[in-house]
């Protein structure tokens, strides 16, 4: 939970925003019922608390991929307003983490439908194009049961954006799913695996490189999630435990392990123990055949991404030490059509470090705020929601409480 210093900070934070919204609501229609509710969720999901009372229902539901399972949440009043897909990550929790009940609770609170698909690759840590189906199956679900006039979306997270975004090339979504907010997402495979064993990165468009010393986790997190791809059970094995070692202590002895290895497992220490970025595309050509599929089935530059489809908010820190902030950049260019109206908006944070909502200034605070106040707003102006932008002076203004300070 959330402590009263943190707490006032964050409301300082939050009045910050309201005076600017105040300063240009003129020109940008500012609600400022919406922009507090927007501030006061901020908080809350900062904190990682939960509401007094939530509703979680665990569902199952048929698929093209076969019977599936979930949580759903509902608003303790009234009907919903909206709908979201939320994506918990790679995480051995999955949807029983406390952080995404308390992220699922909070919109839910916030007149949403929200459900957390279970995916049975991300409990395991590890990323495939196939949970694509899954997440798919789990948006039309969600869909059916939001109904047609409700505005449907999606929040996904780091690795789970590639899949994320493969499912919302399928018609039916396409044309369906109104909004998807991607946090701390990738384009490119290669971009992604040169940045976390090499530490280098580069904006679209240039050459040269810019460089950061890489933590670790990424390498050590792809070993584990390839780990079950390599043919050799044996090296499946040493990779698995090198990698679960080295994520626990970066500095953990592994030579025993890796003299055991055999052809595959090497190709793969000698991918992620290289720091050269320019030999990065050979040593993924010496990957085991699986591992490449794999990565190229996830690789978003091999798919059109341009053309109709929901909008898109692309939310990245600059401190990003797992996936480069180039990435979002590199994501919006590819989906922008050139000569329409741009459907992807990138939102840069200068302290935010992947998917950590304690680390962030005062700017980062007003940039997150505005990406919640524009998915408010996508609720509040749905055809069969209620209109709540003019505040308390709305006549229904009574069917929806306001929001409490943050």
């Amino acid at each position: 939970m959330i402590n009263y210093n943190q707490k006032m900070q964050l409301f300082r934070k939050g009045a910050a925003l309201l005076l600017v919204c105040g300063l240009v609501g003129l020109l940008a229609a500012c609600s400022p019922s919406r922009s507090f509710e927007s501030v006061s969720l901020l908080s809350s999901l900062a904190g990682g608390s939960y509401p007094d009372q939530y509703s979680r229902i665990a569902v199952r539901y048929q698929g093209q991929t076969g019977l599936q399972e979930g949580d759903l949440y509902r608003p303790t009043e009234g009907d919903p307003q909206a709908a979201m897909m939320i994506l918990p990550g790679a995480s051995p929790n999955g949807r029983d983490d406390p952080r995404v009940v308390a992220f699922a609770a909070q919109w839910a609170e916030a007149g949403f439908l929200v459900l957390v698909p279970d995916i049975a690759n991300l409990r395991r840590l590890q990323v495939s194009a196939s949970d694509s189906l899954v997440m798919a199956d789990s948006l039309r679900y969600l869909a059916g049961e939001a109904g047609p006039n409700i505005p449907l979306g999606a929040f996904g997270l780091s690795y789970a954006v590639g899949p994320l975004m493969i499912a919302l090339l399928q018609p039916d979504l396409a044309e369906r799913v109104d909004f998807v907010v991607a946090l701390g997402g990738y384009y490119s495979s290669q971009a992604v695996s040169t940045y976390v064993t090499t530490g280098a990165y580069r904006a679209p468009g240039q050459e040269r490189w810019r460089r950061r010393e890489p933590d670790g986790f990424g390498a050590w997190l792809f070993a584990y999630s390839n780990a079950a791809r390599l043919e050799d059970p044996d090296d499946a094995w040493r990779l698995r435990r090198i990698a679960e070692l080295r994520l626990d202590d970066r500095q953990s002895d592994i030579e025993t392990l890796r003299h055991g290895l055999g052809p595959e497992g090497q190709s793969v220490l000698a991918f992620l123990e290289n720091r050269d970025p320019d030999a990065v595309p050979e040593l993924e050509q010496a990957l085991p055949a699986r591992i490449k599929a794999e990565m190229r089935a996830l690789d978003l530059t091999t798919y059109s991404l341009k053309g109709a489809g929901p909008r898109l908010f692309l939310v990245h820190g600059k401190e990003d030490q797992v996936i480069p902030y180039t990435e979002s950049m590199a994501l919006a260019e590819a989906v922008n059509a050139e000569g329409e109206e741009e459907r992807a908006e990138l939102y840069l944070l200068d302290a935010f470090r992947h998917t950590d909502l304690g680390r962030t200034t005062l700017g980062d605070v007003i940039t997150l705020s505005s990406v919640l106040y524009e998915i408010l707003e996508i609720r509040d102006f749905a055809p069969s929601a209620p209109d709540v932008s003019c505040g308390q002076s709305c006549p229904d203004s009574s069917t929806r409480p306001d929001p409490a300070p943050a």
